[in-house]
């Protein structure tokens, strides 16, 4: 399963199938034989379930990261190209490792690969895996009581139990889909509160 931790790493995977592969302008994969920057990391991340636009014009403006984060595998870097237009960058390349990017790089030059390249120099960056959710379990509606038992909380019977809770200084917790979390003002009716264990059975000591 792709999530936003690992599609970048496999998008590089996927597009390394192509090295030694020649660049094709305007190429789409497999019809072509070859494919062009774009069409590269289009086709790379479609194997991971990302949809990207076809040309940098439009990739670049997808899941745009700000400078001052690091670089991860398989994040675009957008320079500029022989056939840019306007501001608009006309070549795009893979992250893999600081100083080395994957690349279709232009009509007549080497083979789809790996290549140097200063990582630190680009007009534009994107993180394509932004667009999957994050790592970790599925949020649920309701916690198991495992989950209740491994966090030494008991379920409130009331929302008035909760209120004296509160009022002796002791931390109410809800249940936040993947793991419990203190409760932020009064909550909807219903909504089931928890407390340490230690307050139903009326221990002196606050949770």
């Amino acid at each position: 399963m792709y999530n936003r931790e690992n599609a970048g790493a496999a998008a590089v995977g996927f597009a390394r199938q192509l090295t030694g592969r020649p660049y094709v302008f305007g190429g789409t994969w497999p019809a072509s034989g070859g494919t062009d920057c774009s069409g590269l990391w289009q086709w790379a991340y479609g194997k991971v379930g990302i949809i990207l636009a076809r040309t940098t014009y439009e990739q670049y403006k997808e899941f745009q990261v700000p400078n001052s984060w690091p670089s991860e595998p398989g994040d675009l870097l957008f320079i500029a190209g022989s056939d840019a237009v306007g501001h608009m960058p006309g070549h795009v390349m893979g992250f893999v490792s600081p100083g080395q990017v994957f690349q279709a790089e232009f009509t007549g030059g080497p083979p789809i690969g790996q290549f140097p390249y200063d990582t630190s120099v680009f007009e534009f960056r994107t993180r394509p895996a932004l667009a999957l959710k994050p790592a970790g379990p599925p949020p649920t509606k309701n916690p198991k009581t495992s989950d209740t038992a491994k966090a030494g909380l008991v379920l409130l019977s009331s929302g008035a139990q909760a209120r004296v809770a509160l009022a002796n200084g002791w931390i109410v917790y809800t249940w936040g889909g993947v793991w419990f979390e203190p409760a932020v003002g009064p909550q909807d009716k219903g909504t089931p509160e928890y407390a340490s264990i230690h307050y139903t059975q009326r221990n002196p000591h606050p949770a």
